[in-house]
């Protein structure tokens, strides 16, 4: 049994155990596209294993119709970060499936035809034919849902400046995982090129086996942060359109909400929270969040994610002048005035300081204290 065979063997039993784990002990409504993606990425690999091995050699009918999954694959991880991200739980149209209903009638047609004309289908190549044309739609189908599944990120990241004022290590988890299935699609892309028109001598380490690898660790880390992770805060949407026009509200409600903030930041230091949200901050001051929204963008001037983190780096440059915390690690006095990681606390005070604590501390304070 060779390596290949051996870890597909593994990412087989990995996505049949995932289907159970996702689907009964785990029973949620936002996981029913992680299932979907789980099972095709389970037909995937059996119709692979079936090919490499030439178990039930001859079986055209089962080998094409896993390949099917296929559409499925990218289908599946998009729509599953779209739920989970936005919260987007209607509008998820039939039409997606379009592809596969053409894939799966063209290869009944093709299959039927080659089945009761033999020999006739076999002079004119025909699944050799059919094999040629309908691989790089694969590949194509799949490239648009991951470009999507990009995007998708890419605007969840610009979002999240706006409600959350700290970094979730969950969205690292959902980049590499989308990194790592955009390669795995693009290496399939260069296989079908190479073996088809390129004929170069790379396949030693240009082949199918690295696609099916790459699909196995994918499997994995999504599973990850589905099952051990804590979920996203994922964005619900505005309900109300922001305006942008100073009158959306009153200056004496202005008032009355930044006299609230004031308060809940200077007294009760609310942003030593360190899962503090935007909906956490506006209950606190019976605002609703697009109100609180709007004051935060238009009055300060500022997103939430920095409205906050203004007031930590102020906290904590305080109390690096503090004696109390002249002997304290600087990672020690972040995380107590709210940062929740040390990349978050370096990227938020260059902002705000225009320059990295250690150059603060040898530019500004005596007693440096250790850096960790």
């Amino acid at each position: 049994m060779g390596l290949i065979e051996s870890l597909i063997y593994i990412g087989i039993a990995q996505s049949f155990l995932l289907v159970i784990a996702v689907g009964v002990f785990r029973k949620d409504k936002r996981n029913s596209f992680l299932i979907l993606f789980l099972v095709s990425t389970l037909l995937i690999l059996v119709g692979r294993l079936q090919y490499i091995t030439s178990y039930g050699a001859g079986i055209w009918w089962f080998f094409l119709f896993t390949d099917g999954a296929f559409y499925i694959y990218g289908l599946g991880l998009y729509s599953h970060l779209n739920k989970n991200i936005f919260n987007r739980t209607r509008g998820f149209s039939k039409l997606h499936f379009i592809p596969l209903c053409l894939y799966l009638l063209v290869a009944i047609v093709v299959l039927t035809f080659y089945t009761t004309n033999f020999e006739l289908g076999t002079k004119y190549n025909l699944m050799e034919k059919f094999h040629f044309f309908r691989e790089p739609t694969k590949i194509i189908h799949n490239l648009i849902y991951l470009f999507l599944s990009i995007r998708l990120i890419n605007k969840y990241s610009k979002e999240e400046h706006e409600n959350i004022a700290y970094e979730q290590p969950t969205i690292k988890y959902l980049k590499l995982l989308i990194l790592i299935s955009t390669a795995s699609v693009l290496l399939w892309a260069g296989v079908y090129l190479n073996n088809n028109f390129l004929q170069l001598p790379v396949t030693n380490f240009l082949n199918y086996g690295i696609v099916w690898v790459g699909m196995i660790i994918s499997t994995f880390l999504i599973s990850l942060f589905s099952i051990t992770t804590s979920p996203l805060f994922r964005i619900e949407g505005k309900t109300v359109s922001d305006n942008p026009n100073l009158d959306r509200l009153s200056e004496a409600r202005i008032n009355e909400l930044k006299a609230a903030l004031d308060r809940l930041i200077r007294q009760e230091k609310i942003y030593r929270n360190q899962q503090l949200k935007l909906p956490d901050l506006s209950a606190s001051i019976d605002c609703s969040i697009n109100d609180l929204s709007w004051l935060i963008n238009n009055v300060y001037q500022k997103s939430f994610y920095d409205f906050i983190n203004h007031y930590r780096v102020l906290e904590f440059v305080n109390r690096l002048e503090d004696n109390e915390y002249k002997n304290e690690t600087l990672l020690s006095i972040a995380f107590a005035v709210g940062f929740n990681s040390k990349s978050t606390f370096n990227r938020a005070f260059r902002d705000e300081m225009k320059c990295s604590p250690r150059e603060y501390i040898s530019q500004n304070i005596a007693n440096k204290p250790k850096y960790a």
